[in-house]
């Protein structure tokens, strides 16, 4: 069987936490303006469940998280890390739980992640280079196809190969984050699809690295389960 750490057995904890449970500790603690929708509340309630860490915390740790919202429950935050949480006395309705061993290759798996589909190029300017971005064009967008413009099923095949093949999206939801007194924003894509398992060594080590950018604010966590 395959660790989802490359080359060690140490243990990875899943961590499910009610959203309104990190609301109600920021308002305890005095935070009363504090937004589900800002991308600064989300890194900072989560990585505030592990309490002090030391230098660069959440690379050093791998800790991945993504917001989830299933029907019939209230919307909570799925954390992924290689501690568990120590600073959840005064959160209520956290579950953590030991992550399991990656299914085998050949086997069909549905999966959930939630990505920063943002394209980046770099363009040179009155002699400065500069970077634009814009959002990887929906599956549907004809007018981005007609322009050769790589859709988001294509763009997600190339980010998860060698660990998945045969993808199929079945659901892809949108959010774009705003910090309303700093300006920022931040694009999570969260994507359902089905899958067949690769190299599950290489999945191995998407699920433990992540995937894409915007790591600290809630993307890159990519979970799958056997069918």
């Amino acid at each position: 069987m395959i660790s989802y750490r490359r080359n060690t057995m140490q243990t990875l904890y899943l961590t499910k936490v009610p959203v309104h449970s990190l609301l109600n500790r920021q308002v305890s603690n005095g935070n009363k303006t504090w937004d589900i929708n800002s991308p600064r509340f989300r890194h900072r309630a989560v990585m505030g469940l592990f309490g002090e860490l030391g230098q660069s915390p959440r690379q050093s740790n791998s800790i991945l998280f993504r917001l989830d919202r299933v029907p019939g429950q209230t919307p909570f935050f799925l954390v992924q890390s290689d501690i568990q949480p120590t600073n959840i006395a005064d959160v209520d309705g956290v579950e953590t739980r030991e992550l399991g061993q990656v299914p085998g290759a050949g086997q069909t798996v549905v999966f959930r992640i939630a990505v920063n589909a943002i394209r980046r190029k770099t363009i040179e300017e009155a002699g400065r280079k500069k970077t634009r971005t814009s959002s990887v064009p929906y599956d549907h967008d004809e007018g981005a196809r007609a322009r050769g413009e790589t859709a988001l099923t294509p763009w997600l095949e190339n980010k998860l190969a060698g660990a998945l093949t045969q993808m199929q999206v079945t659901n892809h939801v949108r959010d774009v984050l705003r910090e309303s007194k700093k300006g920022m924003a931040l694009q999570v894509d969260t994507i359902d699809g089905v899958g067949v398992v690769d190299d599950p060594e290489t999945l191995a080590h998407l699920i433990h690295a992540g995937v894409g950018r915007e790591k600290s604010y809630g993307c890159g966590l990519l979970s799958v389960r056997p069918v």
